[in-house]
């Protein structure tokens, strides 16, 4: 009898893996049908394999399926049983990204019957469409240059925190792992900035902040698995009550919401900040009030005639303090990295920032800071190594015929535009492992019109990237104004990029030693 149920057991499971087996390869001939160059797919990852089990960064895994199909504008491949279609061409990803925006108004990363996880679904990097549309409306006046003044003393109040930790420590020439410190510093100026919380981060290594911004990008095997659930089998994924984000981030993106909600409207206090900007929106208030630079026609498409939930706001809180600590500290951290290694990068870039603060009587103001050119192509060239998100994504929301070809691409097929690996192509960038902050000089970009990939293109393009640039600019000008930086033995010959980040991040410290700069520059 145990014999029989054995047997019974065992055919049960054979018969669960062929209809699995069956399910996940359904597709695996779907480009091949079209007459689309492929990359052949193996079961069960597709094309995915060292991304899903963390063998490589997801720029690099992205990279050698790009190198493999060097001749042609764009190629399939799969995300365990799904097509997904990645683009080559640079007109093709500027029309897709930009000109015909509409019929890929979707960046694919949580599917659309993702309904519990509130945090992952309803934030703006997210939505879909029309509810994507009208998020992005509302939070729009956060980042008007107008707001972005009025904020920066707010940030300039955390780089003189900064300024203060770099003097102790550079009394006595230390090193430093310029990838944490600047990670505090970040989750400084994003509390303080955009929700009114003092944080001391850069000086409690572990402040309640910063235990928070640890946890918001787990490395673990696990937070991938979810993730290909979320976009490929969003059922299950609601089914088993999954959520992408630890339940402290949760609780803490809710209770920055609610709390500040409560106190300032019962206090009416405003500190016209990001939280201030999601009050409004859930009063139905005007959001352009005292922007002079908008006119009317801007205030009537505000679209503030709804409001919004204390969900809502948690979600925009943390794809903000997500979205603005790990990509600012990255950007600095490898900047200053890159810069060490090149004494004469550095001194240039020295040179400039003593150069505009002699014109500002040795104070970084909002005004110098737009005016530190050479800084901005340093910051860009770091992106371009070491871009933010190494791959860009889009989902098609309406069937769309490829430019100058034949092939129509079905809604709800994935587009993937493989950022890491266009950046290093050498055909698009010469001597692409070079740091050459050269490339984007206003002359040679005149030249070179190319897709802007560094903050994303087009409608759905970075909507913080003026916070997000300030902020990197903010915090290389007030080191490089007084600090020397050198390398060490400790100083990683060549950065290694963690495989368990979707987002672009070194995985090992990046060491610098700090000293006194005795003498300004003239």
């Amino acid at each position: 009898m145990a014999v029989e149920y054995i047997v019974q057991a065992a055919v049960g499971i054979l018969i669960l893996v062929i209809i699995f087996y069956k399910y996940m390869t359904s597709e695996y001939h779907y480009w091949e049908k079209r007459n689309v160059p492929y990359i052949k797919p193996t079961f069960p990852y597709g094309n995915i394999q060292d991304q899903v089990t963390n063998k490589a960064d997801v720029g690099r895994c992205f990279q050698m399926l790009y190198n493999k199909m060097p001749k042609v504008k764009y190629f399939g491949i799969f995300e365990l049983g799904k097509p997904t279609l990645i683009l080559r061409d640079l007109n093709v990803i500027k029309a897709i990204m930009v000109t015909d925006f509409y019929n890929f108004a979707d960046r694919g990363h949580i599917h659309e019957d993702v309904k519990k996880d509130y945090l992952a679904a309803l934030h703006i990097f997210n939505l879909k469409n029309e509810e994507w549309k009208s998020m992005r409306t509302k939070l729009l006046p956060t980042f008007t240059s107008g707001r972005m003044k009025s904020m920066y003393h707010l940030m300039h109040e955390c780089s003189e925190r900064l300024d203060k930790y770099l003097e102790m420590m550079s009394a006595d020439q230390s090193i430093i792992d310029f990838k944490e410190l600047l990670s505090r510093f970040t989750s400084d100026a994003i509390s303080s900035c955009l929700f009114g919380i003092e944080s001391n981060a850069i000086f409690e290594k572990d402040s309640e902040v910063r235990k928070i911004s640890r946890l918001v990008f787990p490395t673990d095997l696990w937070n991938n698995i979810k993730l290909m659930l979320s976009i490929n089998q969003p059922y299950i994924y609601d089914l088993l009550g999954l959520e992408m984000n630890h339940a402290k981030v949760k609780q803490f993106c809710m209770q920055v919401a609610k709390d500040t909600y409560e106190f300032r409207v019962k206090n009416d206090f405003y500190r016209d900040d990001f939280v201030d900007l999601l009050i409004k929106i859930k009063q139905n208030k005007d959001l352009y009030q005292d922007e002079k630079e908008h006119n009317q026609s801007s205030r009537q498409s505000t679209g503030t005639d709804s409001g919004l939930t204390f969900e809502e706001m948690a979600a925009q809180v943390f794809v903000m303090f997500a979205a603005g600590f790990e990509t600012s500290s990255t950007t600095s951290s490898m900047a200053l990295y890159e810069m060490s290694k090149q004494p004469d990068i550095l001194a240039k870039a020295i040179h400039e920032v003593d150069t505009v603060l002699q014109k500002y009587d040795g104070k970084i103001t909002y005004q110098g800071l737009k005016e530190m050119v050479y800084l901005e192509q340093v910051i860009y060239e770091t992106l371009r190594l070491y871009p933010s998100l190494p791959i860009l994504t889009r989902k098609c929301t309406k069937s769309y015929k490829m430019p100058e070809s034949d092939l129509v691409v079905e809604k709800g097929i994935r587009v993937i535009i493989p950022s890491f690996a266009i950046n290093r192509d050498p055909e698009i960038y010469p001597e692409p492992l070079k740091f050459d902050p050269e490339r984007f000089s206003p002359a040679r970009m005149k030249q070179h019109q190319i897709v802007n990939l560094h903050f994303g293109d087009g409608p759905m393009s970075c909507i913080g990237m003026r916070f997000g640039k300030m902020q990197v600019k903010c915090v290389l000008s007030t080191i490089l104004s007084k600090y020397q930086l050198t390398v060490v033995p400790e100083t990683p010959t060549c950065i290694t990029l963690d495989p368990c980040q979707f987002l672009t991040t070194p995985q090992q410290p990046v060491y610098l030693r700090v000293s006194q700069r005795y003498s300004n520059s003239s």
